[in-house]
């Protein structure tokens, strides 16, 4: 049965050489993506339908190209231009929607950002914009409006390069050798996406290298085709879609990614086009075929839906089915918008030019390339201007402002993954006058310790800082010796010292994000060779018996100070500030019971008062500095104190500066008032 290869890559109108199998996976892909995102309970699978869309592009591509070379017509400009005819206009379309949204309902840090995302998204390089920043499905996702543009940025880059490797393989290995070397490249690339999605991840996850083999694993179903006949074609196909059922059902997020079991729904996937059985009565239904025809524009919008729908929802829209259902009928119904106004016209445009080519032909690429550089251009314009902050009053300008008051010393001090940073020096120059190790608290109070040391002292130094990312002040831990977060190297190299060689006066402050570590995703303890190659299970009584094993061992050899943890509030404290202050310019400051405090905190306090008691190491407690009357301070006369849920900022940390003044003078202070801030 011969494979029918007309169409595009993520949507397509029927025509004579129409596909309904393509379709039906489409729709699957689309629908599976779309539940994943709107939490439908169960489905911890859902993103691979995003692999789904990568080998059926590179089917339709390979497809697209081989036959034009070899009927001596290809050309590249043609190619170009047909894939932005599909995937251009739409996509800014989405771009100036969300810009005139950001525009009237934004805060200026969220609009900064979202400009940030538009202007890569619009020139197809917004994979490598996220894949700078945090993780694909770590908490801060909810907040990126164009997150899942990195594929469309992914297949763009690869509609670039592509045609230019099967050019140059076809001429170097000839036309009946082309398709093993492509294998020979897919099986590569492959290999290069296994080992990547165990040690790099982030990179795996986000980069061409380590996607091309989708891509190129339906190009060889087009190079390799083979005769099946009806009961082959069947089974074939039943035989991809149970692939792809075992695929949905094992995976999930903790499961590295595109690895060993990328190969369930690719290769699943592959059997299904492979098999060009066009009667499957799921694949085939009305209602697949429809949304596989839209599957495009849903993708656009169901993201952008459901960032909205979080950002804004409250009351009965934020119940689980209602927020599924609302979800659901949003996107759709925009998504029919955007395929009957903006494909469906996009793709008559320049038809003759393509036939023509020439005049019409070169005032496509120039009209692509210059809507793309305006919306790219447009969003730079609102990320220099920090948001465009002038919309707002300057009370709420302030209060939103503090989501970026924090961490000045971060991009020389900090490190987020890999090799960690050198030591760096905050404050006065000359000896140390105190250690600070830990994580992201550990940088966020920084500068309040640096500020709590004597002055006039001449000769005293500042603070010697080492940080680094989800890392927790304790020996032993690690997320494997392949993972980007180097948390194991960095304990080794600046904390184990700590605990050997003699006594030193100068003392250490060890301040961390304590209660996140006792869910921590992918932490482990190293191996018996203490090497962190060999490392095993994470548990809560482990981590508590090496928390105190460390901080005895830190005590044994100078004074150790200890912070217990900070309040931590479950809505973003600038943000939500903000929003009250456009209400209602007069609006209370956020609180929170410190009951539920120390409710929250309880079993890490529990450990560092037996820590206290069995190692001699001094606690010092924030909550008399940001908990005054019973109740924890997220905000003061109306300016957060805080750049997150957790960070505290640089106007919140100097409420602490007199709780670190005594690790200055010694001992353990027993405050009895809180200071103010000026």
């Amino acid at each position: 049965m011969s494979i029918q290869l007309e169409g595009t890559d993520r949507a397509s109108t029927p025509s004579p050489r129409f596909s309904q199998d393509i379709n039906g996976l489409r729709a699957m892909a689309v629908l599976v993506v779309m539940l994943f995102h709107f939490g439908v309970p169960g489905l911890r699978s859902g993103f691979v339908g995003v692999d789904i869309f990568f080998v059926i592009s590179g089917c339709l591509m390979t497809g697209i190209i081989v036959r034009r070379i070899e009927a001596g017509r290809f050309s590249l400009i043609d190619f170009y231009v047909e894939r932005a005819r599909r995937i251009v206009p739409a996509l800014l379309v989405l771009c100036v929607v969300l810009f005139l949204v950001g525009w009237f309902v934004l805060l200026p840090s969220e609009f900064r950002r979202m400009g940030k995302q538009i202007a890569s998204s619009a020139v197809f390089a917004s994979n490598l914009l996220f894949w700078r920043q945090s993780g694909y499905f770590d908490e801060g996702s909810h907040e990126k409006w164009l997150l899942h543009t990195w594929s469309l940025a992914v297949e763009w880059q690869f509609y670039l390069l592509y045609p230019l490797l099967l050019v140059a393989l076809r001429r170097v290995f000839g036309a009946a050798r082309m398709g093993l070397a492509l294998a020979v490249v897919a099986v590569l690339c492959f290999a290069l996406a296994v080992v990547g999605a165990d040690r790099w991840p982030t990179s795996a996850f986000y980069l061409l290298p380590f996607r091309a083999w989708e891509m190129l694993a339906g190009g060889l179903v087009v190079l390799f085709p083979f005769p099946l006949g009806r009961a082959g074609a069947r089974w074939v196909q039943a035989g991809g879609l149970t692939l792809l059922a075992i695929g949905f059902a094992v995976v999930g997020v903790e499961t590295p990614w595109p690895g060993w079991l990328a190969l369930l729904p690719v290769g699943g996937t592959a059997l299904v086009i492979w098999s060009a059985w066009e009667r499957s009565s799921l694949l085939g239904h009305p209602a697949a075929q429809f949304l596989g025809t839209v599957s495009y524009s849903v993708y656009l919008w169901h993201w952008p839906v459901e960032v909205a729908l979080r950002r804004f929802e409250s009351g009965i829209l934020a119940t689980p089915s209602v927020h599924i259902a609302t979800g659901l009928a949003l996107s759709l119904t925009i998504a029919g918008l955007s395929y009957r106004w903006v494909e469906r016209p996009a793709r008559r445009l320049g038809r003759s030019g393509a036939a023509t080519r020439g005049g019409l032909l070169r005032r496509d690429v120039l009209q692509f390339g210059a809507a793309s550089l305006a919306i790219a251009l447009l969003g730079a314009g609102v990320w220099k201007l920090q948001g465009a902050p002038w919309r707002f009053s300057d009370t709420v300008q302030i209060a939103d402002g503090e989501a970026t008051d924090g961490d000045p010393y971060g991009p020389r001090c900090f490190s987020t993954f890999g090799p960690a940073l050198p030591p760096c020096r905050i404050g006065a120059d000359g000896p140390a006058r105190v250690l600070l190790i830990g994580d992201s608290h550990a940088l966020a109070i920084a500068t309040a310790l640096a500020a709590a040391a004597p002055s006039g002292d001449r000769g005293a130094g500042g603070v010697q800082f080492q940080g680094y990312a989800s890392c927790p002040t304790v020996q032993g831990v690690t997320y494997g010796v392949h993972s980007e977060l180097k948390c194991f190297d960095f304990n080794r190299t600046y904390l184990d010292p700590l605990t050997e060689g003699g006594a030193s006066q100068v003392p250490l402050v060890v301040t961390n994000y304590w209660s996140s570590y006792l869910e921590a995703s992918g932490l482990k303890f190293a191996g018996r060779d203490a090497s962190g190659a060999d490392p095993q299970p994470f548990s809560i009584d482990g981590y508590r018996q090496r928390f105190e094993t460390t901080m005895c061992a830190l005590a044994r050899r100078r004074p150790v100070y200890v912070t217990l943890p900070f309040p931590e509030f479950t809505e973003h404290v600038p943000r939500t500030m903000a929003l009250r202050l456009m209400r209602d310019p007069h609006a209370p400051d956020m609180t929170l019971p410190v009951g539920d405090y120390r409710q929250h905190n309880a079993q890490v306090i529990g450990w560092m008062q037996a820590a206290s008691v069995h190692c001699g190491i001094h606690l010092l407690d924030p909550v008399p500095y940001l908990c005054p009357d019973g109740l924890c301070r997220g905000s003061l006369n109306g300016r957060p104190l805080y750049t997150d849920r957790h960070h505290l900022s640089e106007f919140g940390n100097r409420l602490l500066v007199p709780m670190f003044q005594q690790v200055f003078v010694g001992g353990s202070e027993r405050p009895r008032a809180s200071p103010s801030v000026s």
